[in-house]
């Protein structure tokens, strides 16, 4: 930030999500759709300091590798819970201009 190097730099950051749903299947259907969004593989990072954001030239976020559904690792006292609840997870990598 505030350099002028001028070139495309990057950061990488797990991304995750948690769907809750009152039947297992409605949780993998809603995953399912999840998948679906995060497979696009490239997102443009917005800038939301307008009144409408904006897609901010020569920035965007990559998504390297999409896991799940699967069921969370939870204590054995949250069994019932646990069997409605499905996680995805994502890489990410967020790249910018210098």
């Amino acid at each position: 930030m505030g350099c002028d190097g001028g070139g495309l730099a990057s950061l990488a950051a797990p991304v995750f999500v948690d769907v809750f749903a009152d039947r297992v299947a409605l949780a993998v259907a809603v995953c399912d759709d999840v998948r679906d969004l995060l497979e696009r593989k490239r997102f443009d990072l917005l800038d939301f300091i307008p009144a409408t954001p904006v897609p901010i030239v020569g920035a965007y976020i990559d998504i390297d590798m999409v896991v799940g559904p699967r069921s969370p690792i939870a204590p054995m006292a949250i069994d019932s819970f646990k069997r409605r609840w499905r996680v995805m997870s994502a890489e990410c990598r967020l790249f910018y201009q210098t």
